[in-house]
């Protein structure tokens, strides 16, 4: 039998640590913080003063969301917590938490930007001209309109490759159209926060300035006449199709904007 003078009642152990009995009791049915002694007659536990230090690791767990039955994979037969290996798990969840903390003030930053250029679409009528950042698109091929049945289901394709691969979607999403030497290549997008490792899937898209219209409806294939002299020459030029954040629209001819981007025209730009 253990001696008791050195172990403390569970009442007094649960002050010490903050934590409560029913708490204490739940870790003990989990296994991940097993009484150091409970006695045959009464059923009083009582724990040893180094698992105070147990009590800690696993409120640490507990704040960076490793699962309390994860912890058992921890415990060693003779009961004793392997430290290192509870932290190591620990790091690789803060990490991943500190990765998600990042993508949503990278997305807090992307949204803030858009409203941004919303509030200065709508102070223009017609053609205007407007710097917009780099932006990494995942792509598939399409060559339908968004007013298409088949357009969702591409889209809901699109979030399942970016979830699969790691990359973080953002709202943004609609028609492309890549003019080049080849002709026009036709894909549907969907915006993504940058992601380590390149994909067979991902288009960047150079920021700079893009000649941008808000039309009403989708006019995507008329582009070539609504912006003469940009898509003619045989240069890389984007054609992008997206759906502008307005407080009303009407379903059937929503609010869009066409923004084209091209590789000669931003050259000129460059070399003035």
């Amino acid at each position: 039998m253990k001696r008791k003078q050195n172990l403390i009642l569970i009442g007094e152990f649960s002050k010490i640590t903050g934590v409560n009995v029913k708490c204490l009791r739940y870790y003990d049915k989990i296994g991940v913080l097993k009484p150091a002694y409970i006695n045959p007659d009464s059923g009083y536990r009582y724990y040893s003063v180094d698992q105070v230090y147990t009590v800690e690791i696993i409120r640490l767990c507990v704040e960076l969301d490793i699962p309390l039955r994860n912890l058992t994979e921890y415990m060693g037969e003779d009961e004793g917590a392997h430290f290192a290996a509870m932290l190591d798990h620990g790091k690789l969840a803060a990490q991943e938490k500190l990765r998600q903390i990042q993508r949503g003030l990278q997305f807090v930053t992307v949204l803030r930007a858009d409203i941004d250029h919303l509030k200065t679409c709508r102070k223009v009528c017609g053609r205007f001209e407007c710097e917009l950042p780099p932006r990494l698109f995942f792509v598939l091929p399409y060559d339908k309109g968004q007013q298409d049945k088949q357009f969702a289901s591409a889209l809901h394709q699109l979030f399942r490759l970016a979830v699969e691969e790691e990359a973080f979607p953002l709202y943004d999403y609609g028609l492309l159209h890549e003019y080049g030497p080849a002709g026009v290549q036709k894909y549907i997008y969907l915006e993504v926060l940058a992601q380590g490792c390149p994909s067979s899937h991902s288009m960047e898209i150079p920021g700079g300035t893009f000649h941008c219209l808000q039309v009403e409806g989708y006019h995507l294939e008329e582009a070539p006449r609504l912006f003469p002299g940009l898509l003619d020459g045989g240069e890389t030029a984007w054609v992008i199709e997206t759906a502008l954040l307005t407080r009303k629209c009407r379903l059937e001819r929503p609010l869009m904007e066409l923004q084209v981007w091209g590789a000669q025209r931003n050259r000129n730009e460059e070399s003035q």
